[in-house]
């Protein structure tokens, strides 16, 4: 086991899902001054490789009208696949920052759930205090995890 020292300079309250995943409300950008009147749901997923989107949330947020980086990618997870778009959002509020043009995968099929993953994860080193439900963040420039404890990252959507 490895002696981690961990301070934090942020921390998010999670919500303990029926189906036993954590999930996280964010504020998300409509574009590069205002953020959105309510937060957004996301599912916490740390094996996730993008962000993603659902058909919903993006339309109610006005992101249909965002051009395309990429029109069509294969998504695929532990639930299935289906095809995606690849858009950047004006951004997200987590962790005491502002992340401005984030990427987010949009599927072509409508998801259960918008899934936080680690292209927007990947900016802090966080823990996860299950027992309080409270996620802990600091930038990850501050300090570096250990090679040996990284995981590796998988893309992942839920069709259910």
């Amino acid at each position: 086991m490895h002696d981690i020292p961990f301070s934090y300079r942020s921390k998010e309250q999670l919500i303990f899902g029926k189906d036993c995943h954590y999930y996280m409300s964010l504020p998300v950008l409509r574009n590069a001054e205002n953020y959105l009147n309510e937060n957004v749901r996301f599912l916490i997923d740390t094996g996730a490789y993008i962000t993603v989107i659902n058909i919903a949330t993006s339309s109610m947020l006005g992101f249909d009208d965002l051009s395309s980086i990429v029109d069509s990618f294969p998504l695929t997870g532990f639930a299935g696949s289906c095809n995606a778009s690849l858009k950047e959002i004006p951004g997200i509020v987590i962790g005491g920052r502002m992340l401005k043009g984030v990427k987010v995968a949009i599927p072509h099929e409508e998801t259960k759930h918008n899934i936080l993953g680690l292209n927007v994860l990947e900016h802090f080193n966080y823990l996860v205090d299950s027992e309080n439900s409270i996620m802990y963040f600091n930038d990850n420039s501050e300090y570096k995890m250990p090679k040996e404890l990284m995981s590796s990252a998988v893309m992942s959507v839920s069709n259910t």
